[in-house]
């Protein structure tokens, strides 16, 4: 028999342990393996807005609630055998005594040592509780309701992290695993529908910190996109029948003028392009597929009858010129 029980009891603040001073009043004893001790507070939670009677000690946790207090789970003892563990249970209810039987403080209805640990539920119940389930469907009111039960601190695991090992069994559980495009599709929405008004969203109004983007900058470095993942990011920006009509992100906007300052005191800064470098676009640019003919026509037809800005032939001849005197400056090197 492995010892892996351990007995607990839940206090209330608002009334002192007649034994232990100090502590507050025990109001439950119980007796459990793993998270046993913390599904108190779930169940108390989701029966918060129930009609209905309840027991007595979800009464006790409701009324401390309603109060701006909060119960406290203390385990007495661990690692235990179940009997062990029955028999820790039913002394410390003997000791209390119970709030049915007019002689005590805890909201136990019977005197202890009756658990279900190992019980094992029968195909045919699941079965017919599975078929007492199928087709119900929740109004949106009781959705929320239920929503409302389990957010901040109503959670019962608010507050708590999953172990290292615990995260690296989920992640390792998960590898692999491809979501279907239909999948895909409705955590999209469901997401642009929550986050609806941008102002709610989490990350709204904050900003990468410089070292963040630091490291963010080092893991992408080194690293090479396929050729799919490209054509797929090319489709995505162009929004065609791939992407269902949705247009290029940045598609009708334009650059801020402080954006076109800051870029063009940018490529000021850069100096002359070395030789290197220069050889490195110059490879590239042949690895690009050469456009075609009816490309070519396209660009062709959309630029013209477009005379260009006074704006735009200042620039032409301005990068004209600077090119002329970097090509002057290496032939003078050379003599």
């Amino acid at each position: 028999m492995t010892n892996k029980f351990y007995v607990y009891v839940l206090r209330r603040p608002d009334k002192e342990d007649p034994f232990c001073p100090g502590k507050g009043q025990p109001f439950y004893v119980g007796k459990g393996t793993g998270r046993r001790i913390e599904a108190h507070k779930w169940e108390a939670a989701s029966l918060l807005h129930k009609p209905g009677r309840k027991s007595y000690k979800i009464n006790i946790i409701h009324y401390l609630w309603k109060n701006g207090l909060k119960f406290k789970r203390e385990v007495l003892a661990k690692e235990l055998t179940e009997q062990e563990a029955f028999d820790l249970e039913i002394n410390l209810i003997l000791t209390y005594g119970c709030i049915n039987k007019k002689n005590g403080c805890l909201a136990n209805l019977t005197e202890g040592g009756d658990g279900a640990s190992g019980r094992i539920v029968s195909i045919e119940a699941r079965q017919k509780a599975s078929k007492s389930n199928t087709g119900k469907v929740r109004s949106i009111e009781t959705r929320k309701k239920l929503s409302d039960n389990k957010k901040g601190e109503k959670h019962p695991y608010y507050g708590q992290h999953l172990p290292e090992e615990t995260r690296k069994k989920i992640s390792e559980a998960n590898k692999g695993k491809k979501k279907s495009p239909e999948h895909i599709f409705k955590m999209a929405q469901s997401l642009k529908e929550r986050f609806k008004d941008k102002t709610k969203h989490p990350n709204f109004g904050k900003h990468h910190s410089e070292e963040t983007r630091k490291k963010i900058s080092e893991s992408h470095k080194g690293t090479k996109l396929s050729n799919e993942h490209r054509k797929k990011i090319s489709e995505g920006m162009r929004g065609n029948a791939n992407t269902k009509g949705r247009p290029a992100h940045n598609k009708g906007s334009r650059h801020t003028e402080e954006s076109l300052r800051k870029m063009r005191e940018a490529h000021k800064n850069r100096g002359e392009v070395s030789e290197e470098t220069r050889k490195k676009l110059s490879e590239a640019q042949k690895r690009r597929p050469r456009k075609t003919e009816e490309t070519r026509k396209k660009i062709s037809d959309a630029l013209k009858g477009k005379p260009h800005s006074a704006e735009h032939h200042r620039k032409v001849v301005e990068s004209k010129r600077r090119n002329v005197e970097i090509n002057n400056r290496k032939l003078e090197a050379k003599w």
